[in-house]
């Protein structure tokens, strides 16, 4: 549908991860059009991110960065692994409350702003 525009300079795209993977963001980079949000980790085209049992290890907030010429990726820990490419954002970090049961507190921890 959107290759039928002949104009797409400047349009976003943000779509959920049933649809996400890192060859439709760089056909969308191609295309000048802008992409984000939320990938299954097996769509990744084996992108080098940390393993899943490196990242359980890991304290919740953690982030593994990983960028192309076109694509910045982040996997991010939360209660689960949570891959976000995007094609024209930078992930910077805010750091945000979290409540931490053993501790039965709020604690703060580092998240992808765009999150």
């Amino acid at each position: 549908m959107l290759w039928e525009y002949s104009d797409n300079k400047g349009l976003k795209i943000y779509f959920d991860n049933y649809f996400t993977s890192i060859q439709l963001m760089e056909k969308l980079f191609e295309k000048e059009i802008c992409a984000s949000r939320t990938c299954r980790e097996n769509r990744t085209a084996r992108c080098p991110f940390k393993m899943k049992t490196e990242m359980k290890a890991c304290p919740r907030g953690t982030a593994d960065f990983k960028s192309t010429l076109k694509i910045v990726a982040v996997k991010w820990k939360d209660n689960n692994d949570v891959v976000l490419p995007s094609n024209f954002e930078t992930y910077k970090m805010s750091t945000v409350e979290h409540y931490d049961r053993p501790q039965k507190k709020y604690v703060p921890i580092l998240q992808p702003e765009s999150i």
